[in-house]
């Protein structure tokens, strides 16, 4: 099995995945943080 660990381009970050990486980190997020994480960007 392999896995693609390629980095998201800029243009692939979106709500969507911040949510889903806030999930994973154990700690989720409320619907703002969510989407001010996904405006701001991966940074």
């Amino acid at each position: 099995m392999t896995v693609d660990l390629t980095p998201l381009s800029d243009s692939d970050w979106n709500a969507q995945r911040a949510a889903h990486l806030l999930a994973r980190a154990g700690f989720g997020g409320t619907p703002e943080e969510i989407a001010k994480a996904g405006r701001d960007g991966r940074s």
